[in-house]
């Protein structure tokens, strides 16, 4: 049975058995049709479509014939892949082991027009039920929604159907941090050669990537001033991994942008002046030498600095401080750093542009928790500000028994 059904902007829908056939006249004044499991998904692309036909008469748009077949998400999955460009080789390398180990084996061989609301729910249920964490799932649906926002611009698509799809939970843990003197005491427990590392970081609140960029000129130990201009980034991955994108780079070691994309200048405490000026290097010109390095004048990388010195750094600190964290990352100096900040009421907008987060929401994101004890005084400072206000006389009238708190001495 055929019933004709919703009209709009020139095109209309009609019913045809269990599925609805948007219909629509293309640029050369011929009708023509496709047909949905949806009476909205076919309103909307009779509609588009039809809009588009008018305007590609008009010399104004560009009209696609959905004639042309869909390509299969594997396909559409490595086009977007390889236009994807302005990305960082590590952040490349991650989208690229999302779609070859997640995306592909779910969603590969079926044509775009045909992944629905439903069967991106599924997904998202099966890697529920394989334990993935909530804050994994969000990122390969992060993956997946601009793929086929490729194809919704491609004419494939009338819809993104990642955008009905949502994941509960995933909040970020609460950053862990450790008290100034527990600075002190891993500092001391490291081998020596990395203390001034390990201060350098939890008084600069610097990313370990930021840090292993340093040079000696992005320093002024009169000014105590840092010029934070770039980050490296570790590639040491397989060259099973490597050939799935091209990275841009052969390099190990990928020195670029900071994680903000701009850089920034900081300022440092005093008290770190004469322990850099003990590790800086006696050379005469020491501008492009990197600011720390390896025990044997490498640069810094991280995984082995990790299992070679931190780790068991580590352990060495809580057998000395039981209430030291058995577990602690390299980069939750970092958070010691802000937490300093913080306590000492620093200013919010102050500690973005030193940590160099994007915006002052990435800071109350991560942060947000140890600013908590800020409410306890805003009844104290409303009412301080409500007594100091003078009474407003109007001229003429006369004074009521009213009384003005002044303020006092």
């Amino acid at each position: 049975m055929t019933k004709r059904a919703t009209r709009g902007a020139g095109g209309y829908v009609r019913k045809v058995g269990t599925k609805y056939e948007a219909r629509w006249y293309d640029p050369d004044g011929k009708q023509r049709g496709k047909r949905f499991p949806t009476k909205a998904a076919a309103v909307e692309f009779a509609a588009t479509q039809q809009i588009d036909a008018r305007k590609s008469r008009d010399g104004r748009g560009s009209y696609t014939d959905p004639r042309r077949k869909a390509p299969l998400f594997k396909n559409a999955a490595l086009d977007w892949l390889d236009t994807s460009p302005g990305k960082a080789p590590k952040t490349r390398l991650g989208y690229a082991s999302i779609v070859h180990q997640h995306l592909i084996p779910a969603f590969g061989s079926t044509r775009v027009e045909q992944i629905s609301v439903t069967d991106v729910a599924r997904f998202r249920a099966r890697m529920e039920k394989a334990g993935k964490a909530a804050g994994t799932i969000k990122s390969y649906l992060r993956v997946l929604s601009p793929i086929l926002d490729l194809c919704i611009d491609d004419g494939h698509l009338v819809r993104n159907p990642c955008k009905r799809v949502t994941v509960k939970g995933g909040q970020s843990k609460r950053a862990t941090i450790i008290k100034p003197t527990q600075v002190r005491l891993v500092a001391s427990l490291i081998d020596p050669h990395y203390a001034t590392l390990v201060l350098f970081t939890a008084y600069t609140g610097l990313r370990p990537g930021e840090i292993a960029a340093l040079r000696w000129r992005h320093i002024d130990l009169d000014k105590l001033s840092i010029n934070v201009e770039s980050s490296v980034t570790e590639l040491s991955v397989s060259e099973k991994r490597r050939a799935l994108i091209d990275l841009g780079t052969e390099d190990k070691l990928y020195y670029g942008p900071t994680k903000s994309n701009r850089g920034r200048t900081i300022r440092f405490p005093s008290f770190l002046v004469p322990l850099l000026e003990a590790i800086r290097p006696t050379q005469d010109d020491v501008s492009n030498v990197l600011l720390f390095r390896t025990a044997g004048h490498a640069p810094m990388r991280w995984d082995n600095f990790r299992h070679q010195r931190w780790l068991p750094a580590i352990k060495k600190a809580h057998k000395a401080d039981p209430t030291f964290p058995e577990r602690l990352r390299f980069y939750d100096l970092r958070h010691t750093c802000a937490s300093v900040l913080i306590d000492r009421d620093y200013n919010p907008k102050a500690i973005q542009a030193h940590m160099g987060h994007s915006s002052i929401q990435v800071t109350f994101d991560i942060y947000g928790h140890l600013f908590d004890d800020w409410h306890d005084e805003v009844p104290n400072v409303l009412d301080e500000v409500y007594r100091e206000a003078p009474l407003f006389m109007i001229p003429g009238e006369a004074s009521t028994p009213r009384t003005q708190t002044k303020k006092s001495a």
